[in-house]
This record gives C-alpha cells, sequence and structure tokens, in this order.
C-alpha cells in the first residue's frame, strides 16, 4: 500500500504569485540568499579552469601578455606618458581593475538568460544572478594585485601605504559592475540585441577611460566628460592607491562615480525586479 505524505498543518505555506506594476526592493530577501550566492560563485570559479592545463594562471597570463604588447606599442613607440612611473606598472595598474570590471560587466549582462535553466526550477531572489559573475571575477583582481607587486619590485619600486585603500576603489567597480549588469541582465531578456551590443560598449568604453593613458593628457576642454565617466575614479584611485607615484582621482571625479554608482544600483534594481515577474515566460 503506497503511502502518500501530507504537510503538517503547522507547516508554513509560501505562495509565490506575479505583482502588478514596480515593487520595492527586498534587501532581506536578497541577503537571506547570501548562501546559494556563495554557492554560485564556487561553481563559477571551479568550472573556470577545469580541463585547463595552466588553471588559474590564466589569470595573470592574460594581463600580463596584454602589459608586454602594449608596453612596446605604447609605451615606447607611441611614447605616451606614465606620469613618471614605468609604462608597465602604470598600464598593470589600470588594466589590473579594467579586466575585472570588463568581465564582470559581460558575464552579469547575459547572466539571467544563461540562468534560464535553474530560473525555471526555482524561486530565490532573482538580483543575485548577475551578482554572482561580478564577484567571482573580482576574486581573480586580488590575485592579479600579485602580479602588480612583483612587477613593481621588477622595477625596484616598493607599493605605498596606500595600497589598504585599493581594495575600496575595487569595491566602487564592482558596485558599477553589478550596477550595469542589473540593467543589462534585464534588458538582454527582453532583446537579444543587447549582447551584440554590449561587446562594443565594453570596447568604446576602454579607450574613454584612462587604462592606458593618463587623465593629464586629455584637453582640458574635454575633461568633464571623464568625470562624468563613473569609472575613471576607481581606475585612477585603485593605480594611486597601490603604485602611489601616480595622480589620486581628484574629488569632483571620486564624487560623481560615487552618485552616479549609487543611481544607476539603485534602478537597476528596481527595473530588474519590474521584468523577473515574467522572465520565465520571455527567455
Amino acid at each position: 500500500m503506497m503511502n502518500i505524505a501530507t504537510s503538517h498543518p503547522t507547516d508554513p505555506v509560501h505562495v509565490i504569485t506575479a505583482r502588478q506594476g514596480w515593487r520595492s526592493i527586498d534587501f532581506a530577501e536578497i541577503w537571506a540568499s547570501r548562501s546559494l550566492v556563495w554557492l554560485f560563485i564556487q561553481r563559477d570559479l571551479t568550472v573556470r579552469y577545469k580541463q585547463t592545463i595552466f588553471g588559474v594562471l590564466w589569470v595573470v597570463l592574460q594581463p600580463l601578455g596584454i602589459t608586454i604588447v602594449y608596453s612596446i606599442f605604447f609605451g615606447y613607440i607611441a611614447r605616451i606618458p606614465s606620469e613618471g612611473v614605468p609604462y608597465p606598472v602604470f598600464l598593470l595598474g589600470g588594466t589590473i581593475l579594467w579586466q575585472s570590471f570588463s568581465r564582470g560587466t559581460s558575464e552579469a549582462g547575459v547572466s539571467l538568460v544563461a540562468q534560464q535553466g535553474i530560473i525555471a526550477k526555482i524561486y530565490f531572489a532573482r538580483p543575485i544572478i548577475p551578482l554572482t559573475p561580478v564577484i567571482s571575477t573580482f576574486v581573480d583582481c586580488g590575485v592579479m594585485l600579485l602580479l602588480l607587486v612583483g612587477l613593481m619590485l621588477f622595477f625596484h619600486m616598493v607599493p605605498s601605504w596606500t595600497i589598504i585603500l585599493a581594495p575600496a576603489f575595487a569595491l566602487l567597480a564592482a558596485a558599477l559592475a553589478y550596477a550595469i549588469g542589473l540593467w543589462l541582465s534585464a534588458l538582454d531578456a527582453l532583446y537579444r540585441d543587447v549582447r551584440y551590443m554590449l561587446s562594443f560598449l565594453i570596447q568604446f568604453w576602454y579607450f574613454a577611460t584612462p587604462v592606458i593613458y593618463p587623465l593629464s593628457l586629455v584637453p582640458q576642454k574635454f575633461r568633464f566628460l571623464f568625470v562624468l565617466n563613473p569609472l575613471t575614479a576607481p581606475i585612477e584611485g585603485f593605480r594611486w592607491a597601490v603604485v602611489g607615484n601616480t595622480t589620486p582621482p581628484d574629488t569632483l571625479t571620486l564624487c560623481s562615480s560615487i552618485i552616479t554608482t549609487t543611481v544607476l544600483l539603485l534602478t537597476g534594481l528596481a527595473f530588474f525586479r519590474r521584468v523577473e515577474r515574467s522572465v520565465v515566460d520571455r527567455i
């Protein structure tokens, strides 16, 4: 005789329904899903370098290769100024944060559609989906920082005490990547054109950010555009914090980045919450 399990009368029953209109941001729900975030991060880090020969060394091989090639063309041929520090150190100081930001933004921007299998099966706080790739890519930032310190020692440079401020600028860049990832992932679920525009957006943003050149090289009449770029302050701040001899971001640029990131993050969460109620039907 087959036994049929029944729920105890006192067990709580949660009914999930699709609500109409704009919904408030449920930070408590996101915080309650933090254990799931760490599980997703562990999965991403494990899968990323699985069945590779060099494994985690790929984290440093790519920025090291970029530094060598760009240093030849931009540092020694084009003679781009580097604020009194060796150009490879200057370049890598910006490349570390840029690479984490660009990869985190790209993966977060398509994460909602990429995770459609698990979304259709269980319910959890959907905003953690674009958050996971951002955190996992910025974990690599710490590994690449060791490469930068090693390069500085090669050029007989010692990291400044300001290196303790580097995580703060990395956190600002990560928050910006998450904010943009929220917008892009929600839009990608509605319009697949977004993923094709993403690579162009990242490439354009790279040259509009002082990664391979200092901000002092930009003519004064165009300087305000870089102040409005929310990634200028994290890049310049991170490089200054580690290297110590470069120019730190001014107060206006830093405040502009913090305000822009905060606005993008809050509006991105609100827009994401509005789209997620019908995302299973759309993807």
